[in-house]
């Protein structure tokens, strides 16, 4: 634990193995809604993970540096052992990708008069609305009634702000630079936005960059701690902060979602912001798993 004026480092024994085990049994009672989630493993690695710094803790705001496997780790769905709650309830949770990085990146404000570029893909039941929400917040440009071109979407990047895209991802585990946003092929593009080119965008001046699609989240992380995956890309290409998925998502829930953290990211910081997303959304009995 690094605070202001202090690090504490706490061995815990814990196997890789078993660390393993109990990372993949959290990650796919929460990824298959047909299964409970595993509110026991999820405890037990909150006991393992944070519970050891608990005392040393003083922030509402925690900023996870995770290695090797704890990046499949959704933190914020460990179950605290005092009252309950998650751990996304009790805190402001962000990640970097090591330290270093999150030296260099600025310090995510509220995106009060910030310009946006939205993008739906109306295949999409509810990402329409959910782009539609965004506009009446902020002024910019939306794309919504048809799919927009990849060289559209890159070259509109330029300058804006915020940048949401609710289209279809996917993750490829094999190849992850290959992982892609799908958008419309046209002007030399193939309409797949992959990891790789992401290195290649402008977005020096985005704020928040969101990828309200499938899996825009997955990393493959290696025994050297490189992220192969979207982030590094947009990290390197100027975003000052990323919102992201972590599985196959649903489309209701991540478009109301996504409209109660922009409601509260016109005055919040950002990890504010998705703390007050998550605790609108665990009222609401529909979306309890």
């Amino acid at each position: 634990h690094i605070g202001p004026d202090s690090v504490h480092v706490r061995s815990v024994f814990l196997p890789r193995s078993v660390l393993k085990e109990k990372i993949e049994r959290v990650r796919q009672s929460l990824v298959d809604p047909k299964q409970p989630y595993d509110q026991k493993t999820a405890r037990e690695l909150y006991l393992y993970l944070i519970a050891p710094m608990a005392a040393w803790i003083k922030s509402e705001h925690l900023v996870i540096v995770p290695h090797e496997d704890l990046h499949y780790l959704p933190f914020q769905a460990l179950r605290m052992e005092q009252d309950d709650r998650y751990l996304a309830e009790a805190f402001q949770i962000s990640y970097s990708p090591s330290a270093t990085v999150l030296t260099t990146l600025s310090d995510p404000s509220a995106l009060a008069r910030s310009e946006v570029l939205a993008v739906a893909d109306p295949s999409l039941r509810y990402a329409p609305a959910e782009v539609h929400a965004i506009k009446q917040s902020f002024p910019g440009m939306a794309i919504v009634d048809t799919l927009a071109e990849e060289a559209d979407v890159k070259r509109l990047m330029t300058g804006k702000s915020l940048v949401h895209l609710a289209v279809h991802g996917t993750f490829v585990a094999d190849e992850p630079l290959l992982s892609y946003l799908l958008l419309k092929d046209g002007k030399g593009d193939d309409g797949k936005l992959t990891a790789a080119e992401m290195y290649g965008l402008s977005i020096d001046a985005a704020k928040l960059v969101v990828l309200s699609a499938c899996e825009t989240g997955t990393v493959r992380a290696t025994h050297a701690n490189e992220v192969l995956g979207m982030v590094r890309g947009l990290l390197f290409a100027g975003a000052d902060a990323l919102l992201l998925s972590s599985w196959k998502i649903d489309d209701k829930a991540t478009s109301e979602w996504m409209q109660s953290f922009y409601a509260a990211a016109r005055t919040q910081p950002l990890a504010s912001a998705a703390r007050e997303a998550i605790r609108s959304l665990k009222t609401k009995p529909a979306y309890q798993h």
